[in-house]
C-alpha cells in the first residue's frame, strides 16, 4: 500500500494527545488536554482504514485473502515491543506494587496477552473501592485488545460481505457502523463504563475507517479543486482539535458526540493528499517521526506514569516533563532496536520469529501466573515491627477483606414481630454503619437491622427504582428509615443510567414518603474521612517518617495517627448545613457518626489500635475489625439510644 506521510502525522497528533492526557499535568489551575482521550478514537479510525484496505485490496485483486499472511504481519507489528514492556515493567512492579495491585498488574497482563484486557479492566477500574486507573500499568492495553478482537472478526466479515455483495460490501459496513453508533448512544446512560470497554460500542470508529478504504479503492472520490480538498481537510483537523481542547470526562463518551473527532479524521483521511496545508503540516518530519514510533509511545507512556505515580502521586511541570522525556527515550530505543527490526522477515524468518515469541509469551505467562497463585506477597512489605504485628501495608487487601466480610450477613428480610425494624439506607456509608449495628452484639434487643443500597440521587425523580423500594417489604415493614451515606451534591443512580442527579433533592424526597407512611426518621450527617495521598492513607504516610524499633514507638506512632486524624479531618460544615435543613423538616433525629469514630475531648480520631490493626482501609471506609470495634464505641457512648427513645415515644402515643 503506497505510504502516506500524513497518516503518520495524524497518529502523531493522537499519541501525543493521549500522552498529555494521561500526565494530568496542570497548568494554570486546569488540566491540559482534558479531551486528549480522544486520541483512541483516532487511532481506532486510521487502524480500521489501514487494516480495512489491506484486507479489502487483497480481496479485490486475487478473490481470495490470507489469514496466516495478515496475522503474522499483526504479530509483527504488535507483540516484540508489547513482549519486551512486559518484561521491562517486572521489576518495577516488584518493587513497588503492593501485593493485591501486584496479583492485579499479573492479571492484565495475562489477559492482554489473551486479547482480553477491555473486559478486564471493566472490573478492575470499576470494583468499588478499587485503586485509581492512573496507578494500573497496563490500563491503556484495553484499546488493543478492542483492535485485535476487530482483527479477528473483520476479516470474516469483509470476506462475507465482498462474496455476498460485492462491490455494495459498503451497505454491510455502513449497517453494521449505524447499528453500533446507536448502541453506543442508548448504551452511554444505561452503564458509561461498560459501554467505553465495549468492542460493539467502539465498532462503528473503526469501521469508519473501513468505509473510507471502500471509498478509496471504489474510486467513488469525485473531482474538486486544490482550494476545495485544503477547505474539506482544514475542516476535518478543526474538528479534530476542537474535539481535544473541548471535550471532558463529563462528556458521553463513545456516543454521538464522538462523531465530531472520527469525521474529522475521515474527512482528514479521505481528501489528504499530503500535497494539501494540513497535510504538508503533517508531513513534517519531526512530526512524522512520533507517528511513527507512536505505537511504542503509546505502550511505554502509561506504565512509565504509573509507576512514577507510586513515587509521585501528583505530576507537576517538572515530574511530567521527566515522566515524557522517559517515554519518549524508551520509545525512540524499543522503535529503532525491537519494533522495526522485527517487523522484517528478511531480519527475522517466521520459524524463529514464531518460536522467539512464543517461548517468550509462555515464560511471561508461567512467571505472572506464579505471582497470581502465590498472592504476590513474597514478604515484600509486611516487615514485622515491634507493637506493629496486626498492620497491614496493603489496603487493597483490607478492602477485599472488607467485601467478605460484608457478605457474612444475611440481608434476607425477616420480619421483627417483638420489636423494631430499623432500614439503613445509603451507599458504602450504609455498609459501614450497618456492619457497625450488627456488631454491638444485640446491645438493644428489640432492634432488628436491615439494609438497603440506595443512592439518594435514586429518590430524585418519580421512577420504577424508588417505587420499587417504597413497595419492598424492608420498607414497608420498616419502622424507622436511617439515612447513612456519603453525601454528593449531585451524583448517578446507577439503577437509572449515569445522568448526574440532586442528592439534597433525593434527601427531601425520602424524606417526605418516610413520614407520609408514619415511621421515624433518622440522618446521619456526613461523617468525618481523613484525606490521603494518592494511594497512601493518613496511617501510612506518618509510619514514612517513623523509626518502629520498640513497643514504645509503636505506642507513640499510633498515639499520633490518632491524634493527627482529628486535626486533619476534612470539613464538612458546609454540606452538613443543607442536610440539617432537610432533616429539620421532616423532624428527623439527626445523628453524627463523628460521635463515635473521635473523641473530642480527647482530641483524637480512632484510625488505629492496638498493634497497628487499621480501622478504615481508605480515608472513610471501616475494615472488618473497624466495624467490630466501632460497634462497641456506638453501645459505650450511647449513640443510637435516640432513635430507641423515638420509637419508644411512638409506641406509647
Amino acid at each position: 500500500m503506497q505510504y502516506r506521510s500524513e497518516i503518520d502525522g495524524l497518529r502523531a497528533i493522537a499519541v501525543l494527545s493521549v500522552i498529555f492526557y494521561h500526565a494530568k499535568t496542570i497548568l494554570f489551575g486546569s488540566y491540559l488536554f482534558e479531551g486528549g482521550f480522544l486520541g483512541v478514537d483516532i487511532f481506532f479510525v486510521i487502524s480500521g482504514y489501514l487494516i480495512s484496505k489491506i484486507i479489502l485490496q487483497e480481496i479485490q485483486d486475487s478473490g481470495t485473502f490470507s489469514y496466516s499472511r495478515f496475522y503474522e504481519r499483526r504479530a509483527r507489528r504488535i507483540l516484540p515491543v508489547l513482549l519486551v514492556v512486559f518484561i521491562a515493567s517486572f521489576p518495577f512492579a516488584w518493587a513497588l506494587l503492593l501485593p493485591t495491585a501486584f496479583v492485579e498488574y499479573s492479571k492484565s497482563i495475562i489477559s492482554s496477552v489473551f486479547f482480553g484486557s477491555n473486559f478486564f479492566f471493566y472490573f478492575a477500574t470499576t470494583e468499588y473501592g478499587a485503586d485509581s486507573s492512573l496507578l494500573k500499568p497496563f490500563l491503556h492495553t484495553w484499546s488493543l485488545s478492542v483492535e485485535e478482537q476487530f482483527y479477528l472478526l473483520f476479516p470474516m466479515l469483509a470476506i462475507f460481505g465482498s462474496r455476498l455483495l460485492g462491490k455494495k460490501v459498503g451497505w454491510l459496513f455502513i449497517a453494521v457502523a449505524v447499528i453500533s453508533l446507536v448502541f453506543s448512544q442508548l448504551y452511554v446512560s444505561i452503564n458509561s463504563d461498560l459501554n467505553f470497554y465495549l468492542p460493539f460500542s467502539r465498532a462503528w470508529e473503526l469501521l469508519a475507517g473501513s468505509l473510507v478504504a471502500v471509498w478509496q479503492l471504489r474510486r467513488l472520490s469525485p473531482h474538486i479543486s486544490a482550494l476545495q480538498r485544503n477547505v474539506i481537510v482544514i475542516i476535518g483537523m478543526l474538528m479534530i482539535l476542537f474535539s481535544l481542547f473541548t471535550f471532558s470526562s463529563t462528556t458521553p463518551h463513545p456516543s454521538i458526540w464522538t462523531v465530531v473527532p472520527v469525521l474529522g479524521t475521515v474527512l482528514v483521511l479521505m481528501y489528504s493528499n499530503g500535497k494539501d496545508f494540513v497535510g504538508r503540516c503533517l508531513s513534517l518530519k519531526p512530526v512524522v517521526y512520533i507517528g511513527l514510533i507512536s505505537y511504542s509511545l503509546y505502550l511505554w507512556h502509561f506504565p512509565v506514569f504509573a509507576f512514577l505515580r507510586h513515587i509521585i502521586p501528583e505530576f507537576d511541570l517538572v515530574s511530567g516533563s521527566i515522566a515524557i522525556a522517559s517515554t519518549v527515550l524508551l520509545s525512540v530505543v524499543s522503535y529503532t532496536y525491537v519494533e522495526t527490526p522485527f517487523r522484517s522477515r528478511s531480519f527475522i524468518g517466521l520459524p524463529k520469529f514464531s518460536y522467539i515469541m512464543l517461548s517468550t509469551t509462555v515464560l511471561i505467562l508461567i512467571s505472572l501466573s506464579h505471582v497470581v497463585f502465590t498472592g504476590g506477597d513474597y514478604k515484600r512489605f509486611n516487615e514485622a515491627l515491634p507493637g506493629l504485628a496486626d498492620f497491614e501495608a496493603d489496603n487493597q487487601k483490607l478492602r477485599q477483606e472488607r467485601l467478605a466480610y460484608l457478605q457474612t450477613f444475611s440481608y434476607q428480610f425477616k420480619e421483627n414481630t417483638d420489636g423494631y425494624d430499623v432500614l439503613v439506607v445509603g451507599n458504602s456509608k450504609a455498609h459501614d454503619l450497618y456492619s457497625a449495628l450488627m456488631e454491638t452484639n444485640g446491645y438493644w434487643k428489640n432492634l432488628q437491622y436491615h439494609r438497603a443500597d440506595y443512592q439518594l440521587s435514586c429518590f430524585s425523580t418519580d421512577n420504577d427504582v424508588a417505587e420499587a423500594f417504597f413497595n419492598s417489604d424492608k420498607f414497608v415493614h420498616a419502622d424507622i428509615v436511617v439515612v447513612s451515606t456519603l453525601y454528593f451534591m449531585q451524583k448517578a443512580c446507577p439503577k437509572l443510567g449515569s445522568e448526574p442527579m440532586d442528592f439534597m433533592v433525593g434527601l427531601n424526597r425520602l424524606g417526605s414518603k418516610v413520614r407520609e407512611t408514619g415511621k421515624a426518621f433518622v440522618v446521619v450527617k456526613e461523617g468525618a474521612y481523613f484525606p490521603k495521598d494518592g494511594r497512601k492513607i493518613l496511617a501510612d504516610r506518618l509510619l514514612d517518617g517513623m523509626a518502629i524499633e520498640s513497643i514504645a514507638d509503636a505506642k507513640r506512632y499510633i498515639e499520633m495517627v490518632n491524634h493527627t486524624a482529628f486535626n486533619v479531618k476534612k470539613d464538612v460544615s458546609k454540606i452538613n448545613e443543607f442536610i440539617l435543613e432537610i432533616a429539620h423538616k421532616y423532624d428527623a433525629v439527626v445523628l453524627s457518626s463523628e460521635d463515635f469514630v473521635c473523641d473530642r475531648e480527647e482530641q483524637t480520631c480512632f484510625l488505629m489500635g492496638d498493634q497497628g490493626v487499621k480501622y478504615f482501609w481508605d480515608e472513610l471506609h471501616l475494615t472488618p475489625q473497624g466495624a467490630r470495634f466501632f460497634g462497641e464505641r456506638i453501645v459505650e457512648t450511647n449513640w443510637f439510644s435516640p432513635v430507641v427513645t423515638v420509637l419508644e415515644q411512638q409506641a406509647r402515643n
